[in-house]
C-alpha cells in the first residue's frame, strides 16, 4: 500500500488539467500550421506576381508595336513595374554578394 504524504504533491493530473493541456497543444499546433500555410502561400503568390509582370510587359510591348502607346509611356510603365518588383524583393546582404563575386 502506498502512503500519501500531505506535503508532497502528486504527479497525477486531474481530467480538467489533461483537457486543458491537450487544448493548448492543439491551439499551438493550429497556429504553427497557419504560419506554415502563410509562408507557402506568400512564396506561391510571389511567383505568380512575377509571371503576371512578365505577361504585362509583353502586353505593353504589343501596345507600343501597334501604336497604342508611346515609347515614353512604355518606359514609364516599365520603370514602375521594376520599382514595384524591387520593393517586394527582400534586401540582399552585401557580404553574401561580395562572396559570390
Amino acid at each position: 500500500m502506498r502512503v500519501m504524504h500531505p506535503h508532497i504533491p502528486t504527479l497525477a493530473m486531474s481530467p480538467t488539467t489533461s483537457i486543458l493541456l491537450w487544448a493548448g497543444a492543439l491551439i499551438v499546433l493550429a497556429m504553427i500550421g497557419g504560419f506554415v500555410i502563410m509562408v507557402f502561400r506568400r512564396r506561391a503568390l510571389g511567383r505568380d506576381e512575377a509571371r503576371n509582370d512578365a505577361g504585362l510587359m509583353e502586353q505593353l510591348r504589343g501596345m507600343v508595336d501597334r501604336g497604342e502607346m508611346t515609347q515614353a509611356e512604355f518606359d514609364q510603365a516599365r520603370r514602375k513595374i521594376v520599382e514595384r518588383a524591387a520593393a517586394d524583393r527582400p534586401p540582399r546582404d552585401r557580404a553574401s554578394e561580395n562572396a559570390r563575386s
